[in-house]
């Protein structure tokens, strides 16, 4: 009775408490309610229905989707809560709108197995593209199965922006996208070769090294010329690739690059590959004018330098300005990881007595990444004398 005082406020309160009774015999009440003069007390009644998983009210739900915008978001949440083949279609006929086209995709995200079978049949009869477009976002928030094989099919055959599905793709981390990715490279739109390096770069990992990305980067590289930031983002993407044959591409960028941007990202992503023989760049480039070449050299060395490089590395260390004597530990530290080379290692120990601060705690960093056993007892032996 309380859903037809004259007083809003109580008229809100009680269409919000109806919902919490869990009894269906407060449906009726609240189809009444949706056609209060207060939006509140509109929005309070379609998530009670919501909560009831009121069947008997999808229409009168659906008649709240040409409301005012909080009444429409409000009206999408229940039809997903209420369910059924009809609350269904309502809401694939609310996806082919723009308007809270995100609400929607939530929406249908909840419904599970039976939003997704409807999503998949839009995916691959439909050629409205807004209503593709959604369907390819709730089918990646439904993840269910085959979900990427759906959105890769409707790429090639042109019915999704391929934004919204290289997207998607990245978002399912999907082995099937890569390839699919790759050829957006070199679209002719700089907005789609963007939304492809974004996408290629979720797909990539460094980790499990892809040399098939690599041919459609250098070509991509190559056909972008003087588009100094796409540039870059692509030798970045070489990196993610994880692959050694990258470093044919990188290593001259590294090593001469008018670019000091391009040079720069150019190091960072040699120091995502791998054992790729880059060492000797890489320490050329420790000597570099600008800071940012040293640090990102430093960085790069201390991922994948050799451990033969060790001993250089040490000796520039020990004649490094002040400075770059922390870079140049960092570096170092890359190489004392993967050497055994007792020599070497006493250099460094000795070293530690020439330093103070800063560098002397680079310097154990450097030498507690090495683990050979005779390091760490005499690492555990100098933690003990300080104890002391």
């Amino acid at each position: 009775g309380k859903t037809q005082d004259s007083r809003g406020p109580l008229r809100i309160a009680a269409a919000g408490a109806l919902g919490r009774f869990g009894d269906n015999r407060a449906v009726s009440a609240l189809i009444r309610a949706l056609r209060d003069t207060e939006r509140e007390v509109r929005i309070r009644a379609l998530e009670s229905l919501g909560a009831l998983k009121a069947q008997d009210a999808t229409l009168a739900i659906v008649e709240a989707l040409s409301d005012q915008q909080e009444v429409r978001v409000a009206a999408v949440d229940a039809l997903s809560r209420v369910g059924g083949e009809r609350a269904l279609d309502a809401l694939m006929d609310q996806l082919a709108q723009s308007a809270d086209q995100r609400s929607v995709i939530q929406a249908l995200s909840r419904m599970g197995e039976a939003a997704h079978t409807k999503l998949v049949q839009c995916l691959t009869g439909q050629t409205n593209r807004t209503l593709t477009n959604g369907c390819a976002a709730a089918l990646v928030e439904t993840r269910g199965p085959k979900s990427d094989q759906v959105i890769v099919d409707a790429l090639r055959r042109g019915v999704v922006d391929p934004r919204i599905g290289m997207n998607g793709l990245a978002e399912l981390k999907s082995p099937l996208g890569l390839p699919v990715v790759l050829a957006y490279l070199a679209d002719d739109e700089p907005i789609v070769r963007r939304a492809a390096v974004e996408a290629a770069s979720e797909l990539l990992d460094p980790g499990k090294p892809d040399g098939r990305a690599v041919g459609p980067i250098r070509e991509a590289l190559q056909a972008a010329r003087d588009r100094k930031n796409e540039r870059r983002a692509l030798v970045a993407l070489l990196g993610r690739t994880g692959s050694a044959r990258a470093a044919n591409v990188l290593l001259p960028l590294a090593r001469k690059s008018d670019d000091l941007g391009l040079r720069v990202a150019a190091i960072e992503s040699l120091g995502m590959l791998g054992p790729a023989k880059a060492d000797p760049v890489l320490i050329e480039a420790l000597g570099d004018d600008h800071g940012s070449v040293r640090l990102a050299a430093a960085v790069a060395l201390s991922r994948v330098a050799a451990g033969k490089s060790a001993s250089q590395l040490l000796e520039q260390f020990e004649k490094g300005a002040e400075q770059d004597r922390s870079a140049l530990a960092l570096a170092l530290g890359g190489a004392l990881q993967h050497t055994k080379d007792a020599g070497v290692l006493e250099r460094a120990f000795a070293a530690l007595t020439r330093t103070r601060g800063a560098e002397r705690d680079a310097l154990l960093e450097a030498l507690a990444r090495n683990t050979e056993p005779s390091t760490t007892a005499r690492l555990i032996k100098l933690t003990q004398g300080a104890a002391a």
